[in-house]
């Protein structure tokens, strides 16, 4: 358990390092450019992020794409680890979209 923790906060203080790294000035660049979102930019900033973090890794735990996509939306108002606690029980009865809204308002609060 200590092992996890451990690795689990190497690879949060990893992610950080990696992001700090970014080549401000580009970024700088992008940002002040009138058409700072047009494709080529995003390109560039995408192919920075690979070079720079070829293997992203999420503490979040999914199956899928949706529910992936929950999870991070969860844990914009949530820690991670309480998300994966929610999810973990909701996935157990409902893994798509149509489950989960079958569930209800009501249904949804038990997790």
């Amino acid at each position: 358990m200590e092992s996890e923790l451990f690795h689990r906060k190497t690879r949060e203080i990893n992610n950080a390092v990696i992001w700090k790294k970014l080549k401000i000035s580009q970024t700088k660049r992008l940002i002040s450019s009138s058409s700072a979102m047009n494709e080529s930019n995003r390109k560039l900033f995408f192919a920075q992020l690979k070079k720079d973090n070829p293997s992203p890794t999420t503490e979040l735990e999914y199956n899928s794409n949706f529910e992936l996509l929950t999870a991070v939306i969860l844990s914009a108002q949530a820690t991670n680890t309480s998300v994966n606690k929610a999810t973990f029980k909701l996935y157990e009865v409902a893994k798509t979209p149509q489950e989960i809204l079958n569930l209800g308002e009501k249904g949804l609060t038990l997790f």
